[in-house]
């Protein structure tokens, strides 16, 4: 997206203040930090220790979006929630909508309509993967759930680090649990269960993106 021209005069004037200061690690990274900083150094510099703020993305709020309603449909009782997802959705995006960073996310209502009803399209495809209502494990044991770990510092020169990170939901299975991560981007290869790729599969290829449940068991 094209940034204002006071927008982007903003984001310069920040980053020259940012390099006059030295640099400092920050205390904790998400694995998502970890990977900007693997593809681009300079991105992880700007994005996770500048912190300079970004344009917002029609494809990143899709993302959270849907995210959110996920996790809010939990709320409901089990027979409410297949019927209820999408209004589930359209509540969130009322609420976030006013929100100013996504003020100059569409360029007009047309813009903003298709674009819902992307989103309503990738809760479509999540139901065909699995049923909220009657999942195989019975209700989730966590949603949304934050979860840490503390790594060693190299050589004992470097302090210890914390990565953070969440989960989108976990599940009982027979033995353990289950870590379930939606996915809003490709479906997904046939790297997964059998079972998890029979239910994607009407989700490719007429519809390539999808919100599918990806599961690795833990004892």
């Amino acid at each position: 997206m094209k940034l204002a021209p006071d927008a982007a005069a903003a984001i310069v004037a920040d980053a020259v203040v940012k390099r006059s200061q030295p640099l400092m690690m920050p205390p904790r990274l998400s694995p998502t930090a970890v990977s900007n900083f693997r593809e681009c150094p300079q991105l992880f510099l700007f994005r996770n220790m500048w912190k300079l703020p970004e344009p917002p993305s029609k494809a990143l709020t899709k993302g959270v979006l849907v995210h959110a309603a996920l996790e809010k449909v939990f709320e409901l009782p089990p027979e409410q929630r297949r019927a209820e997802l999408h209004d589930v959705l359209r509540g969130v995006w009322a609420r976030e909508r006013r929100e100013p960073r996504n003020a100059a996310l569409f360029c007009s209502r047309d813009d903003e309509r298709e674009w819902g009803l992307e989103c309503l399209h990738l809760l479509d495809n999540y139901l065909r993967a699995e049923d909220p209502a009657a999942l195989p494990g019975g209700e989730p044991v966590a949603i949304e759930a934050w979860l840490s770990a503390e790594i060693a510092g190299s050589g004992g020169e470097l302090p210890p680090l914390k990565v953070v990170g969440k989960v989108d939901r976990i599940d009982r299975e027979a033995g353990g649990v289950a870590i379930v991560d939606y996915k809003t981007g490709r479906a997904p290869s046939g790297k997964y269960s059998r079972a998890v790729n029979e239910r994607c599969a009407p989700c490719k290829p007429p519809c390539p993106i999808s919100p599918t449940a990806n599961r690795w068991a833990m004892a």
